[in-house]
Formats: C-alpha cells, structure tokens, sequence
C-alpha cells in the first residue's frame, strides 16, 4: 500500500532535491520542492537513514516557486532549480558552496570571503552539448538526454541551455555525415555539437570525428 506523509521542506540537498524531515527523524529527499513549503509526499524509497518522496499535493507553496521554462523539465535528469526563482537558486548554491567547503576542506567561510555571482545570461549560455543516441523500435536512431529514472531517453528537439546555433543542428543529426553512419551502427554512439565562436562554426562530432 502506497504510504504518504506530510512535511516541510528546510533546504535544498545538493543536486536540487528539497529536504525536509519526518516525524521519526530521518531526512525525506523531495524533487522539485522549494525550502518552505509544506508538502505531502508519496514515500517511493524507504531507508533505513532517509527516504525519497515524491510530490502528491502542495499544501503550502512558496512565493520563490516559477514554472519552469523548459518543456522537458521534469522528465529529463539534466535539470533541478529552474522551479525556483533565479535569485533564490544562487542564495542556494552559494549555500551549498559552503556546506561543500566545510564538510571537505574543514573550513568555515566567513560571508564577506565568498560570493556565488548571478550570470547575466540565465539560458542559452552552453556552446557545447552532449546527446545520447537511441534506436526505436521502428529502427529511427534518436538523440536526447537521459530521463529522470536513469534508463529512458528523452527525445530533444532543443536545450534551453544551449546556444542557438547548436539547437539548430539538433533536429538535424541524421541528416548529416555522421549521422547516416551512425544509423548503420549496431549500437549508435552519442553525438557531441559544439559551437566555436571564434570561426562561428557549429559542428557534431564523437570524439574527434567531425561531422562534416
């Protein structure tokens, strides 16, 4: 019988998963969860130490809660902030920074000596992705990222984080080169596309095998 509890998310782990604790003490790690909100959780990992919920209501939600701009959030694993305001995801990382720096170097930083800097570019900032390559079962070799449960594939047709001339080329991977070979692979490789600004170039490539 599925099991659900109530609780209120304390903070953000590192990784994104909100963390909150149940009344027995363990930690719950909640996906897509905002510090501040009280939720109530389906219980899909149960631990000894901690356990993992997933979101069945939310009961209280935070004000730094937005939607997230990427039709794939939430389905792909490459993403876990973009449901909390941007400001309130670099106080969180710098957070993190800190817990990181404490836990490995044994040092307490002062609030002065550090400082996580907001980017003028949220989106669009990566010239360079990396996609997984799939064949359907109607033989069509497919490219993506790796989905929230580690096996699955997300099938893209653009990266809210790339640049513009690398999301071009995304729909067209098979049509190039490279891609047609891949096609011929038992087990097609992954597919790098790199943007060099300094010859405005847009390639795709495994390893060192350009496209063409």
């Amino acid at each position: 019988m599925e099991r659900e509890e109530i609780l209120v998310i304390d903070n953000i782990a590192y990784g994104g998963d909100g963390a909150g604790r149940l009344d027995d003490g363990r930690v719950c790690f909640v996906p897509f969860s905002v510090p501040g909100e009280k939720v109530k959780v389906s219980i899909v990992k149960d631990n000894k130490n901690f356990c993992r919920g997933e979101i069945l209501e939310l009961i209280e939600t935070s004000d730094k809660r937005v939607e997230a701009p990427c039709q794939y959030y939430g389905e792909c694993g490459g993403c876990a902030y973009q449901h909390i305001d941007y400001d309130e995801q670099v106080t969180i990382k710098e957070a993190q920074f800190r817990q990181v720096i404490k836990r490995i170097g044994g040092l307490d930083i002062d609030e002065d000596e550090v400082e996580v800097v907001s980017s003028s570019n949220k989106w669009h900032y990566r010239n360079r992705i990396s996609l997984n390559a799939r064949r359907t079962e109607t033989d069509e070799v497919i490219y993506g990222f790796i989905a929230r449960d580690n096996r699955s594939l997300v099938r893209i047709k653009e990266c809210l984080l790339a640049h513009a001339p690398v999301n071009e080329l995304v729909p067209d991977l098979n049509k190039t080169k490279w891609g047609h070979k891949n096609r011929q692979r038992d087990r097609p490789l992954r597919a790098t596309i790199r943007h060099a600004s300094s010859n405005k170039e847009t390639v795709a490539f495994y390893g060192k095998a350009p496209v063409g």
